[in-house]
């Protein structure tokens, strides 16, 4: 039986169990596409049938009931329509088709490679090739970047010379280790699908690891991460030299690309043995905290893969969230996720609009002590949804409570993708919090947000705490903020800072589009 007439239907949720080896990803979209259009403040937009009016203005076969099926999850839904709900929702450009894309890849389909899309005509695609080229040349969005990645990689054939490739995919690189929200997202599903072309592996493979050497280069871990989708023997013994010896950002970056190998099964298997003796030698280095940490978190992973014969860990508890099928311990412990629940389900409430299913379900999987790979697409879907001001609420009660350390150091990550400048005069007196984690957050969120304080004394803070210094200067080049012209000039500086400085002076700051 339908919904009562004049009851807007239930939206969508995901009921797979918490630790499948995949999620419904069909309904998280349908979940966003809903809750966005629904909480839109043009109430036509809200209205399925005049909604639908609109698409079919666009050249689409729309009517109420595809909407509805849409925004159940019931079919997929295709490209030309989500573009159009993004124009009309107000969404960057490319960013509905990016989270499809990377939520398929990653967390739906594991180790299938995106399918290549037929080709139109040779004219057709010749005047894509050169309006999406023509946009590449000022200054492009996400969405552009992502109409080339899908020109380069599916079957309409488009070949450019090696070194115009080898500059574009360098510029996108270093847009993409300073893109924020939708605008990292479609950069980094563009690169995805670069990167897994057979023919374009190799140069883009050569140009990620000349960025990440770039004297000063900040935000490398990312790129580091995306060799984790080439899957082959000499790759993946770069990853594991990089997680015995590498900085700590590119350790983190490696660590993230070896669990995408393990997850979706891209684990070249003559690699297995090394991989096993790498985190042995990790395990082994006591003094090696981050070392030790890496070896336990992929070993875990291996060691579910090897039981339960599939390429996703495994934790079940008893039940957490209404709605959910058998949901997992995604906390420490059951107290903990209690709090997740009621802290967000409390802030929704604030801010007007009725806690979901789908969003505590996603609430939760952002403070997951397990599932590192949804922690992030948790966190991204949120933040593209209208319970982002919500999400960062229930993120800052947490942050702020006396949960367990771990939990609270993951809301304060949650905090880093979700905030706004809505949150800054709560984020801006923890620059001076004697607590590292919240003073590392406030720096992130607050740059990422666009809302760190020209006037803030960034200098004092990375001297006051070396083990804060990076982090200082990656939110002073994110935010352009202007401390980094005396740092790029000033002979005082550290060695370190100087170089960092000058390397965000000519990369540019933070990319929002």
């Amino acid at each position: 039986m339908g919904p009562r007439r004049g009851r807007p239907a239930a939206l969508p949720l995901d009921t797979t169990p918490f630790d499948a080896p995949v999620v419904d990803v069909g309904s998280r979209v349908a979940w966003l596409l809903r809750s966005s259009r629904l909480r839109h403040h043009d109430r036509e937009v809200r209205s399925q049938s005049l909604f639908a009016a609109r698409l079919r203005a666009r050249g689409l076969t729309a009517d109420a009931g595809r909407v509805s099926a849409w925004e159940n999850g019931r079919v997929v839904v295709p490209k030309p329509v989500l573009m159009a709900y993004a124009e009309e929702l107000g969404l960057a450009y490319g960013s509905l088709r990016a989270a499809h894309s990377s939520l398929r890849r990653v967390l739906a389909c594991p180790g299938q490679r995106t399918r290549a899309v037929r080709g139109a005509s040779p004219s057709a695609t010749q005047t894509r090739v050169d309006a999406v080229y023509s946009r590449l040349g000022h200054e492009p969005s996400g969405g552009d970047w992502l109409d080339l990645a899908e020109l380069m990689s599916g079957e309409a054939g488009v070949v450019l010379p090696t070194s115009l490739m080898e500059e574009l995919v360098l510029r996108l690189l270093r847009e993409t280790m300073r893109g924020v929200g939708p605008a990292y997202t479609t950069r980094i599903d563009a690169l995805t699908r670069l990167i897994a072309t057979p023919r374009l592996t190799a140069l883009v493979t050569r140009c990620t690891n000349a960025v990440v050497r770039e004297p000063g280069a900040q935000g490398v871990a990312d790129l580091v991460a995306l060799l984790g989708e080439v899957g082959d023997v000499e790759t993946t013994r770069l990853l594991l030299g990089h997680l015995r010896e590498g900085a700590r950002t590119v350790r983190v970056g490696a660590t993230h690309a070896v669990l995408n190998l393990v997850t979706t099964g891209l684990l070249p298997s003559g690699e297995a043995r090394r991989l096993a003796r790498t985190l042995d030698e990790l395990a082994a280095a006591e003094q090696d905290g981050q070392g030790v940490a890496i070896s336990q978190m992929i070993g875990s992973r291996l060691a579910w893969s090897d039981r339960a014969g599939t390429a996703q860990p495994r934790n079940p508890a008893g039940p957490l969230a209404p709605g959910a099928a058998r949901p997992q311990r995604l906390v420490d412990d059951r107290e903990a996720s209690r709090r997740v629940l009621v802290a967000f389900e409390a802030a929704s409430l604030e801010r007007g609009l009725p806690a979901d299913g789908m969003y505590l379900r996603l609430a939760q999987e952002a403070l997951s002590s397990w599932f590192i790979e949804r922690q992030r697409h948790a966190g991204l879907l949120l933040m593209m949804s209208p319970h982002r001001q919500a999400a960062a609420d229930g993120a800052l009660v947490i942050a702020t409570s006396d949960a367990c350390r771990p939990l609270r150091s993951r809301a304060l990550t949650l905090l880093t993708y979700v905030a706004t400048p809505a949150q800054a005069p709560a984020l801006v007196p923890w620059l001076e919090d004697p607590d590292r984690d919240r003073q590392r957050a406030a720096l992130l969120a607050l740059s990422h947000a666009g809302a760190l304080p020209t006037g803030a004394d960034l200098t004092r803070i990375g001297r006051d705490d070396p083990a804060l210094a990076g982090t200082v200067s990656y939110a002073a080049g994110m935010s352009g903020h202007p401390i980094l012209e005396v740092w790029a000039k000033d002979d005082a500086a550290t060695s370190r800072w100087r170089t960092t400085a000058r390397w965000w002076q000519s990369t540019g700051s933070a990319v929002r589009d």
